[in-house]
């Protein structure tokens, strides 16, 4: 089923109010645009014909969401490509994505990166939604489902369903599965559904760019689902700006390079956290833990060159650049301070 993009406002009017902002910030540019999906998208439960419009039909799915056909949804797709044809180029304030997740291992996508091109299809990175929302919006905070959802037809759990909840969780459930144990945990997974389940609206009205094609490279974990992209028109005049960073025709290639600097960042930041912890112990002479934290903050301030930085023959293999070397140095002072001896190596015959 599905509700027209008024109805939505009128029923989040008072959200809207409490967030200091609108939910449709300028005119929806995509709405009824053309798209293209790679992969195709593949969720038995709300896979039909018109996957190849409802994502611009400017409606939003009601109901359990990937259970309804006016859901797009992939599996084990990474990442997914979407591109919107807005038909001519045109300024662009925003962009919004909604989804749904939290429940029945559907999680939240990683990173939503958006990219324009103009006329001549050569694409530039413009942002990354997912962070952008947070920026504007605060952390993720889903809408959750009625009661009167949770009592429509399609929403009960099977046996299948109650038995995996049960097989997960047998200290919460001791002894054999009786009929009154089935019920407890049905009950008990159907709390769990109703407190994590929600849908979310990924959305900014913070860019400043233009383009005829918007395409999203989203990264999923697992599963992946949305109902509606909306683009937001800018000011007039935005279409005479040159885009930002370098051009590129081929997304795909591109969502690739970005999936390593992401991977590379990600694990700069763990290893920098996990040293700096590493760092407070009692046993680390104070001028050893001066030096690793004063170490430690200037890769920091140098991050965002330093997740840029890996070759053509990139290979997932320690340390990942020259900044990381630098941090997992800063392993080796904390190791010299509690006095570890250093490694030995020989080779046998």
């Amino acid at each position: 089923m599905k509700w027209t993009w008024a109805a939505f406002v009128l029923l989040t009017a008072k959200l809207a109010f409490a967030q200091g902002t609108t939910l449709s910030p300028s005119e929806n540019i995509a709405l009824g645009a053309s798209y293209t999906m790679t992969p195709g998208p593949g969720y038995e439960l709300c896979s039909d014909p018109g996957d190849v419009e409802q994502l611009t039909d400017g409606v939003y799915t009601e109901g359990y969401f990937w259970t309804q056909e006016s859901t797009v949804g992939w599996v084990n797709a990474k990442p997914v490509i979407l591109t919107l044809d807005l038909g001519t180029v045109k300024p662009i304030r925003g962009v919004s994505y909604h989804t749904a997740g939290g429940f029945a291992a559907v999680r939240w996508p990683e990173a939503i990166h958006i990219f324009t091109a103009g006329e001549d299809g050569v694409f530039h990175e413009i942002g990354e939604l997912v962070g952008l929302s947070a920026a504007q919006h605060g952390p993720l905070a889903p809408t959750q489902a009625t009661d009167a959802m949770w009592a429509e037809d399609g929403t009960s759990f099977n046996n299948a369903e109650i038995q995996q909840h049960y097989d997960q969780h047998r200290d919460r459930y001791p002894g054999e599965m009786t009929p009154e144990l089935r019920e407890r945990v049905r009950r008990d997974l159907q709390e769990y559904r109703a407190t994590h389940y929600g849908s979310y609206r990924y959305w900014t009205d913070r860019l400043q760019t233009h383009g005829r094609y918007v395409s999203l490279v989203v990264w999923p974990v697992g599963y992946s689902f949305v109902d509606e992209i909306e683009v937001y028109a800018g000011e007039p005049e935005w279409v005479n700006e040159p885009l930002p960073g370098p051009g590129f025709t081929d997304v795909r290639a591109h969502a690739d390079l970005i999936a390593i600097r992401e991977g590379i960042r990600r694990r700069l930041v763990q290893d920098i956290e996990a040293l700096r912890q590493a760092a407070q112990e009692q046993a680390i002479p104070a001028q050893t833990r001066r030096d690793v934290f004063a170490e430690l903050a200037a890769v920091e301030a140098e991050l965002e060159q330093a997740s840029r930085v890996y070759g053509d023959d990139f290979q997932a293999v320690l340390p990942l650049n020259a900044w990381h070397e630098r941090v997992l140095r800063t392993q080796a002072w904390l190791w010299r301070a509690r006095g570890l001896e250093p490694l030995t190596f020989w080779q046998s015959n």
